[in-house]
């Protein structure tokens, strides 16, 4: 697979071609299209500054982004990734 910036063209199967290379597993293939579609790519803000003061904490931060991609996960990837951020992510945020 061949990287392309701000590639609007990959499609599902490619990128779990890719995924399964990395991390083997049983995909669905429709909650990849809708992740796929709701994934902005980076390159959309290159150029802007990013450094607006945000007074929410980071690890209020991840409560939301793991309750925003739940619905795309394997059912037990989310209490997975919940365990790991409690566990080795958190406990160093404070």
């Amino acid at each position: 697979m061949k990287y392309i910036a701000d590639d609007q063209s990959l499609s599902p199967e490619a990128f779990l071609t890719l995924a399964n290379q990395v991390w083997p597993g049983e995909y669905d293939l429709e909650k990849t299209r809708i992740a796929l579609e709701k994934t902005q790519n980076i390159t959309a803000y290159q150029g802007v500054d990013l450094t607006e003061e945000c007074r929410m904490p980071l690890s209020e931060w991840l409560d939301r982004w793991l309750e925003q991609i739940t619905s795309v996960l394997q059912s037990s990837t989310p209490e997975h990734y919940r365990s790991d951020m409690e566990h080795h992510v958190k406990l160093y945020l404070g």
